[in-house]
């Protein structure tokens, strides 16, 4: 199993699902570069949750395997900016709520 980091609890609440009683533990390899840990999912060198727009060429080329299509493990993303008003940052915001909504499922 590869995870990002300590931190990275995709892969667990993913064998939770199938594991409602008890995940186990596989051996785990952390590859904390996004690129990375990528690469190293498409080379065999374990197992992973990908984001979708991070998978789409490894999938199409026939380097990835999607695991299961029933239990996806979604991520709730945050917007994080300064509070001091500013017409740019609001305008950065705005574009990326808006591209976030149109590319994200």
């Amino acid at each position: 199993m590869l995870n990002f980091n300590r931190k990275d609890t995709m892969q667990h609440r993913f064998l939770d699902a199938w594991f409602p009683d008890g995940r186990p533990e596989p051996p785990c390899t952390h590859i904390p570069s996004s690129a990375e840990f990528v690469k190293a999912t498409e080379l065999g060198l374990g197992w992973s949750m990908l984001p979708d727009i991070q998978a789409e060429d490894g999938l199409a080329a026939g380097r990835l395997v999607v695991l299961d299509r029933r239990h996806p493990v979604d991520v709730e993303l945050h917007w994080q900016q300064w509070s001091v008003a500013s017409t740019a940052l609001s305008t950065v915001a705005a574009a990326l709520r808006h591209e976030a909504a149109r590319v994200l499922r």
